[in-house]
């Protein structure tokens, strides 16, 4: 679904089937986010209403303290409980890893990326790193500096879907 348009039969169908209606807020660039507070989902949609990003949260700090569990099945047969280190162990090495900081007063949290050719998944670590706590898979694709080098020298890198 990711990359459809809100108005497509499968994202509509999708949005029908929901238990409850998805509660909708708009940022200043446009962007449409649909909380689904008891499933622990929420959907993200560009400006020009294209999903672009898919978030599943198991803990209530990510989304707010209404929110309940994602309780469904995660991408690439990932599950909450799984540590940091066994995430690594099923999925290899992330392209882009970030520990523990502080950033504008705020804690965040220890976190990976995986890059796939047309997506990213996302994970989001408790600080003890023994289990995740929100799994995000994007339409969008964000470069580091270094990539964007390598890619200018050598061409972009091909890899298998995330």
């Amino acid at each position: 679904m990711l990359g459809a348009s809100r108005e497509s039969s499968e994202v509509q169908a999708f949005l029908n089937g929901l238990d409850e209606a998805a509660q909708p807020t708009v940022d200043e660039d446009g962007r449409t986010t649909l909380t689904v507070m008891n499933l622990g989902l929420e959907l993200q949609f560009s400006a020009e209403n294209l999903l672009t990003a898919v978030f599943f949260i198991h803990e209530p700090p990510a989304a707010g303290p209404h929110v309940r569990p994602y309780a469904g099945e995660l991408p690439r047969k990932l599950n909450f409980s799984m540590s940091r280190a066994a995430v690594h162990e099923t999925l290899g090495q992330p392209d882009w890893s970030a520990e523990p900081e502080i950033f504008l007063n705020f804690e965040l949290p220890p976190r990976d990326r995986y890059d796939g050719r047309d997506h990213q998944l996302h994970l989001r670590y408790s600080a003890e790193e023994d289990r995740i706590t929100m799994v995000t898979l994007s339409a969008e694709r964000h470069r580091s500096t270094e990539q964007a080098r390598r890619e200018l020298q050598h061409g972009p890198r091909r890899r298998g879907p995330c």
